[in-house]
């Protein structure tokens, strides 16, 4: 029994402390509110646990239990086969040693930690903050431990001067921002750092909630037992037994904040490092910014090469048909060869673009791919008529003398200065025979063909005087102006006469038209209409077929999903061609080409393709809403942008499919472009203001918005064609 008037129990230790009751086959119960266990040491104020077969645990003398050794205040005793406990929170373990703040008691065979946290490995050197040793087996002669001598297993070596290291603290190595790999016979990776410090977070964190967990584990098991008699003292001894418990409680949480702050920092600092370093592995400094122009800007760059490129390919068939009556074919047929892939080029260039402006595609990289591949078309445009250019201008030889192509570019200039005069008279009598509207298109053709053709004058007249006069470069380009307004002059010429021969086609094609319309106006309704079906269609369409259900080819989905939007449709029909047949019935001037393309539009969503005239219809269409863009286009190619090109080109190639379904997208995409350059023109400004009193000037106004001229030089300037767009003199001397 303890000093203290504690009764004592059956084979354990006492606890000292204040008067307890006893209780049989346990130890005493102390102010703790810990139960003893059955066979165990007695519990004191101490928050550790006694262990089966071991000595009790306080922070006074008690007495020694027979077969154990007793723990007290006093430097600790070994256990019989184990080692002491102490005052830190940590449990002995059989056969191994302590773990306290003060040096370890040595273990057999084990070797012993001091003063490093790091728990001692067999045969194996212990981890601290110096440079790693190992330690030798312990042996204990008389009960004494006696350490062998360390054996060193890496020594230090002095690192080479001036290498960078991307690991400060190790320097065993020689090589720069290498780990050394000699730690544990394996390379070492950044990722075992990380996991190590995971480790020990997850670590701090298990003990610190054992920590908090244990002593609820220990005390709700049991019965609490009764105090009788309270000591005087016992007040002060709850108090301070609160006390401890908030500590207890406080300090696990701190522990394990602790640990997760330091693998928080250790992480933290590991990726900063892999960042910065230097070393292959890393992923070093982020990459540089982008270097790439914006889409607004590529958009831009695109919409300027296809201009150039088209502007430079309509030149070249221009020179190319002046060469063509001085040269065979086989002479240009290379140089025919490289047009028409420019063409293919370009074309390419062009359905590109029109694909971009309807959304396709619709992500942003694909997008500045699509313009990129733009650019890129252009050039390859270019570069096929830069290969051939040195041919051509040697077959023309027009740098060594006019020679008859001067007396060829007169020839034609005459002759379009006679049928300028016979197609004001033409145009004059489409004025009287139709509609305003149907002869919009060419309203100030003649007036533009007399303008290129006084333009032409001027430069054949110049072109003669320089080459008389010995100057061959400035008489070829004075040829080229004049060349370029002379053809320019008879699209305008022929524009007239084309359209006239397209109204008298459409006029005699609209009686058919409405009767094909009206007939699949009748098969359309037969098919919604099941008693009709058994009448025959009005007029001499052709007969509807035997089978009197619908024809799973004819477009009436087109029409309407439901039967009252496809009545709806036929309504519709029904009404454009009542009013088509009121107005050719008026006595007005009529626009055949008008009155087709009403007719094709609204028998669209119903038609069927029965009646032939319809698609005959379309084409005549859309064959003249092409034609005068394109016409529209090549005489005013100094000002028309890219989207009006665009549309035009995506027209031609519907057009040239020869797929009747293709004919209405063309006319409307033909009329679209014809608008598009319209607009741009007018944006450009009068193309017919020139510099008066002067003879060179004249028509000048109408060669820079033809393109044929450049606007910043046009008297001196180098003219568009087969080498290249039009272009200043000071382009044209300086460097390329």
């Amino acid at each position: 029994m303890g000093p203290t008037g504690a009764s004592a129990a059956p084979d354990c230790g006492s606890a000292s402390g204040t008067p307890l009751t006893s209780v049989p086959g346990f130890g005493s119960v102390s102010d703790s509110p810990r139960a003893p266990f059955s066979g165990c040491g007695s519990v004191s104020d101490s928050p550790f646990l006694p262990v089966p077969g071991c000595g009790s645990a306080s922070g006074t003398p008690l007495t020694s239990v027979p077969g154990f050794g007793s723990v007290s205040d006093s430097p600790r005793a070994p256990f019989s086969g184990c080692g002491s406990v102490s005052d830190s929170p940590f449990l002995p373990v059989p056969d191994c040693g302590s773990a306290s703040g003060t040096p370890f008691v040595s273990v057999p065979d084990r070797g012993a930690a001091t003063g490093s946290p790091f728990v001692s490995v067999p045969d194996r050197g212990s981890a601290s903050g110096t440079p790693f040793t190992s330690v030798s087996v312990f042996v204990r002669p008389g009960g004494r431990s006696i350490a062998v001598p360390p054996r060193v297993l890496f020594r230090p070596t002095t690192p080479v001067s001036g290498a960078s290291r991307s690991r400060g603290r190790n320097r065993g190595h020689t090589l720069p921002n290498v780990t050394s790999s000699l730690l544990r016979g394996r390379p070492r990776r950044a990722k075992s750092h990380i996991s190590v410090r995971v480790a020990h977070a997850v670590l701090g964190g298990a003990v610190g909630v054992v920590w908090l967990v244990l002593p609820g584990m220990t005390s709700g098991g049991d019965a609490p037992v009764a105090i009788k008699n309270p000591a005087p003292g016992a007040s002060a001894a709850a108090a301070e037994a609160d006390e401890r418990s908030t500590v207890d409680l406080v300090l696990p949480l701190v522990a394990v904040g602790a640990a997760g702050a330091i693998a928080g920092y250790g992480y933290i600092r590991r990726v900063r490092r892999t960042r910065v370093r230097t070393t292959p592995g890393g992923t070093g400094s982020p990459p540089p910014p982008r270097s790439s122009p914006p889409l607004a800007a590529l958009d831009e760059q695109a919409c300027a090469a296809l201009v150039e490129a088209d502007n430079r390919v309509r030149a070249a068939r221009t020179e190319l048909g002046f060469a063509g009556a001085l040269r065979t074919a086989e002479d240009l047929e290379t140089v025919r060869r490289a047009v028409r892939e420019a063409e293919t080029e370009l074309a390419a260039a062009f359905r590109m673009r029109q694909r971009y402006d309807e959304g396709v595609p619709t992500q942003e990289a694909a997008r500045e791919h699509t313009l990129a591949g733009i650019v890129g078309r252009c050039a390859e445009a270019g570069r096929r008529l830069d290969s051939v250019a040195q041919e051509f201008g040697r077959l023309r030889g027009l740098e060594q003398g006019l020679g008859e192509a001067l007396g060829v570019a007169e020839g034609r200039f005459r002759e379009l200065a006679g049928r300028a005069g016979a197609s004001e008279a033409v145009l004059a009598g489409l004025r009287d025979r139709y509609a305003p509207t149907a002869t919009a298109s060419i309203t100030g053709s003649v007036e533009q063909a007399k303008d290129r053709l006084l333009f032409a004058t001027v430069r054949l007249n110049q072109a003669r005087q320089s080459a008389d006069s010995g100057q061959a470069e400035r008489a070829a380009r004075q040829l080229r102006a004049a060349e370029g307004a002379v053809a320019q002059a008879a699209v305008f010429v022929e524009g007239v006469g084309r359209l006239a021969a397209e109204l008298r086609s459409a006029e005699q094609t609209v009686p058919a038209a409405l009767t094909g319309a009206e007939a699949e106006l009748a098969w359309a309704r037969r098919q919604t209409d099941p008693s009709a079906r058994q009448r025959p269609a009005p007029g001499p369409a052709t007969p509807p077929p035997a089978d009197p259900r619908p024809d799973p080819s004819a477009p009436l989905g087109a029409a309407g999903a439901t039967p009252g939007g496809f009545h709806v449709r036929l309504a519709h029909v029904d009404a454009v061609l009542g009013s088509v047949r009121q107005e050719l019935t008026g006595g007005q001037p009529p626009d055949p080409v008008g009155v087709l393309r009403r007719v094709v539009r609204a028998t669209a969503p119903v038609a069927s393709g029965r009646a032939g005239v319809l698609p005959a219809a379309a084409l005549i269409t859309a064959r003249t809403a092409t034609a005068a863009a394109a016409d529209f286009v090549a005489t005013h190619r100094g000002a028309v942008g890219a989207t009006a090109r665009t549309r035009l080109a995506e027209a031609e190639r519907l057009l040239a499919t020869g797929d009747p379904a293709d004919r209405p997208p063309a006319d409307i995409l033909a009329l679209e472009a014809r608008e598009l350059a319209e607009r741009d023109v007018r944006a450009h400004g009068n193309p017919y203001v020139g510099a008066v009193g002067a003879e060179e000037t004249a028509g000048t106004g109408g060669a820079v918005l033809g393109g044929i001229v450049p606007a910043e030089d046009p008297e001196d300037g180098t003219p568009a064609g087969f080498a290249g767009p039009a272009r200043p003199a000071e382009a044209r001397h300086s460097p390329e």
